[in-house]
């Protein structure tokens, strides 16, 4: 997961590779989920869509399934009663979608 998110370059998601970023998306949210049992890659999966939206064009982020894509992401990081640092990722997903 640290990989990916440190492959991310500005304006990730045009042309050819506009469905590509909403791939990753879903592939982060799966990880990000209550089924993924290793709290590093549910902290790692959110601040891998961090930087995917943080760099991602602006085409893709004003999609409505992007948006609820990144928003089921925070919302299952910010549910971890555990770990806090999974849910400071979930945060930091919600702002680098903010500050798009």
């Amino acid at each position: 997961m640290e990989c990916l998110a440190s492959a991310m370059y500005d304006e990730v998601g045009t042309g050819s590779e506009f469905n590509d970023a909403l791939v990753l998306l879903k592939l982060f949210s799966l990880s990000t989920g209550s089924t993924q049992p290793a709290w590093t890659v549910r902290q790692t999966a959110a601040l891998a869509a961090s930087s995917l939206i943080a760099k991602t064009s602006s085409s893709v982020v004003r999609r409505n399934d992007t948006i609820l894509t990144v928003l089921e992401c925070s919302s299952q990081a910010l549910r971890d009663k555990k770990f806090w640092k999974v849910r400071a990722a979930g945060l930091e997903l919600l702002l680098s979608l903010v500050r798009r």
